[in-house]
């Protein structure tokens, strides 16, 4: 099957599709159709033994009906993926704990989720293989998938569940935070019940919120080991992780999913050098390279390879609202900072017009888009008028720092904003931080400083939510610095309790009003997009399939 680059406007139209949401309701009932009917029951049975490594299995064999696979071609057994990867993980283990996405990336190998997501973002059977909810009750109880095992050997059953959860909750994972009961009502059954009904819940047990379940034996035997060392149900064992060198994974032989993984192996490769990973993507050292730059895309597409592309999260400029006496406290001056921007010119010169521009808090064609925002369209002289009763001009400017992500083409983007700001009587010094220190800072706070936020945006139905409330709600745990404005949260809490997905966007439609037109608490500027290229020998990689809602590594396969 020939691959190329999917340009940007086709991909925004694709990936709608990919991530949009559609329908209405939640999962209520038992199993959720599978969306392709190429998949058949889950089986009940202990394991499978694998296939010789020269078989070929059809793809009616999937046992998880999250978005149909690639059919055009018979996958093959066996090889070692190698993927390049651009840092380090920090948990694998515990997923209770402050993680990034990027762990919950390098650990969806062997971690597993009690509910997967199809390609809409809606909730379908993995770990769970079914469930029931009671809005009246405001309880949630699944039945879990009999017969599977942890690698370590010991049973995923309720109790194993229960143990996780209870980890959820008093971890610094907050998504768990309106569970009054989680109880154990059969060998294969657990029941939570919530203080306020949430429509969204289970969405929320699967990748994005509490949903990774981890050996509890494993767990407690390995104490704080357990943060690099995983020990789960999934498609993979883990074997090694050692420090800016590689993370390693061997074919779990015993795994659920008859017939699944068809891997023999995967070799993660931590290249933190941006050009020393290219080169040797291009020498044919690795079949897929994750965090492929703007630059570089063409070229790589041009040498036959396959351009993919994820948004994951919106970027731009905040300040700490919540301390009175900061310029960011003052609406005009929010304003004036967005009216200086010519922020789409600049986003098309630092990122090759390959990232989308944005004025708001969502994409447009993606969830939570409001085509009513105005946002502040670029008029420095609007900019100036609101500044200058402030007493900055270009005679007397504000000196203010401004908190950015270190990469390069982040740092090419602000330079371009800091002369802009600087044309209206503010100038800004630029202070580069690395991912972590960005992460800390957001979590822990800043004061009169401005700062490069992120909003975690894939266009999932989850994921807008998820986000709203750990990022722009009271109940925040990120972005700490930046008052929520009110009347914020009842929204929320309106969307979380609403079933039809229709009237739940117009919730998200009007928080995001209220965010920007509003009250200016933010200055969206664009959509941080991830490309990951993959050499023509693979298959079924992460997202490439375009069909699932979340990162299914047992579907991987390459020529052999």
């Amino acid at each position: 099957m020939k691959k190329g680059f999917i340009i940007f406007a086709s991909l925004m139209v694709c990936l709608v599709l990919i991530f949009g949401c559609g329908g209405n309701g939640e999962t209520t009932s038992a199993s959720p159709p599978p969306t392709s009917t190429s998949a058949s029951p889950p089986p009940t049975s202990t394991s499978a033994s694998p296939p010789p490594t020269t078989a070929a299995v059809p793809r009616s064999i999937l046992q998880c009906p999250q978005g149909p696979a690639d059919l055009t071609q018979t996958p093959q057994y066996g090889g070692t993926l190698v993927v390049l990867y651009d840092n380090d993980p920090t948990n694998l283990g515990a997923p209770w704990l402050k993680s990034s996405a990027f762990d919950g990336h390098c650990n969806r190998y062997v971690l597993e989720n009690l509910v997967g997501l199809d390609e809409r973002g809606m909730p379908v059977p993995q770990l769970a293989e079914s469930w029931v909810s009671d809005p009246a009750q405001k309880t949630v109880t699944f039945a879990l998938r009999q017969g599977v095992k942890f690698h370590d050997g010991t049973s995923f059953n309720a109790e194993a569940v229960k143990w996780c959860l209870d980890m959820y909750q008093n971890g610094e994972n907050t998504y768990l935070k309106d569970v009054t009961a989680i109880e154990v009502t059969g060998e294969y059954a657990i029941r939570l019940t919530l203080a306020t009904w949430d429509a969204l819940f289970v969405q929320g047990l699967s990748s994005g919120g509490a949903g990774r379940m981890v050996s509890p034996t494993a767990a407690q035997a390995l104490g704080d080991d357990v943060l690099l060392k995983p020990v789960g149900t999934g498609p993979f064992k883990f074997v090694s992780y050692t420090t800016s060198v590689s993370i390693k994974y061997e074919r779990n032989d015993d795994y659920w999913q008859k017939g699944l993984p068809y891997l023999d192996a995967v070799e993660m490769r931590l290249v933190s050098d941006s050009v020393v990973a290219l080169t040797a993507f291009k020498k044919g050292e690795a079949h897929v390279l994750y965090g492929v730059q703007t630059s570089d895309a063409p070229e790589l597409r041009d040498a036959g390879n396959t351009i993919y592309y994820t948004i994951v999260t919106l970027m731009g400029i905040t300040g700490d609202s919540i301390h009175p006496d900061s310029v960011w406290a003052n609406k005009d001056f929010r304003e004036a900072v967005a009216y200086a921007l010519d922020y789409k010119t600049y986003v098309d010169a630092a990122f090759d017009g390959l990232y989308p521009a944005t004025n708001q808090l969502a994409v447009e064609g993606r969830q939570a888009w409001n085509s009513s925002i105005q946002g502040y369209p670029y008029n420095p002289d609007k900019a100036r008028a609101l500044l200058a009763p402030l007493g900055y001009t270009l005679d007397t400017p504000l000196e203010i720092d401004i908190i950015v992500g270190n990469d390069a083409q982040r740092i090419d983007l602000f330079t371009l904003c800091q002369d802009a700001l600087a044309q209206v009587g503010i100038n800004v010094n630029i202070v580069p931080v690395n991912r972590s220190a960005q992460n800390s800072i957001s979590a822990s706070g800043w004061e009169n400083q401005l700062f490069n936020f992120s909003f975690s945006y894939n266009g999932f139905e989850m994921q807008w939510s998820t986000s709203a409330q750990n990022n722009l709600s009271s109940y925040k745990t990120s972005l700490v610095s930046v008052l929520t404005p009110s009347g914020f949260d009842d929204l929320l809490d309106l969307a979380k309790a609403e079933t039809d997905m229709a009237k739940r966007e117009t919730y998200y439609q009007q928080m995001n009003k209220l965010m920007i037109d509003d009250y200016c608490m933010y200055v969206p500027i664009f959509a941080l997009a991830r490309f990951t290229a993959d050499a023509p020998t693979v298959h079924d990689f992460g997202f490439a399939n375009g069909t699932a809602g979340e990162y299914l590594p047992e579907r991987a396969w390459i020529d052999q």
